[in-house]
């Protein structure tokens, strides 16, 4: 895959995000988002983490080895930094919505910083990563986030039917 191919595929993989969390406003008012089950993180934490690892990891390392000379950069992991009772004030649609504006911030920022740039390196936490490779994990990251709310909204889904009651 030449240099063109892979920023064209990463800078959409990017912005599929938009449309997933379009998507998830369709459904945001008759699931219950905010519900944990059994101890695990809600799907509104699951959605939260997403941006919280965009805003706080991926963007600002992505941004450092663009327009430093010689990036190196000791950072900590998004899930270890994630405060989940930042956004209790905040609604599941303001949740989605902060997703949506940052994501198309986002790639309107990668867009500008062009092609040529996507595989311009820098030291991270002690390994060398290139913006390509960040943004590969930032798109596995999400769609494995993306898949644990989709099977929630299934097991729902699925429950609410058993129940006799209308599905989504």
């Amino acid at each position: 895959m030449n240099t063109n191919e892979l920023f064209s595929r990463l800078t959409n993989d990017a912005a599929y995000l938009i449309d997933e969390a379009q998507a998830l406003m369709l459904v945001i008012d008759v699931v219950p988002v905010a519900e944990k089950r059994g101890g695990i993180e809600s799907m509104l934490d699951m959605i939260y983490l997403i941006d919280h690892a965009q805003q706080t990891y991926y963007r600002p390392l992505i941004e450092k080895i663009f327009s430093l000379p010689d990036p190196n950069a000791a950072t900590q992991d998004f899930r270890k930094t994630v405060d989940y009772d930042a956004q209790l004030h905040e609604s599941p649609a303001a949740v989605l919505k902060s997703i949506i504006e940052n994501r198309r911030s986002f790639v309107d920022y990668l867009k500008a910083i062009g092609q040529d740039h996507i595989l311009k390196t820098g030291i991270i936490n002690s390994e060398e990563q290139s913006i390509a490779g960040l943004l590969q994990e930032m798109i596995a990251f999400e769609r494995q986030q993306l898949k644990l709310v989709a099977e929630r909204v299934l097991s729902i889904d699925r429950s609410k039917q058993e129940q006799g009651k209308p599905g989504l």
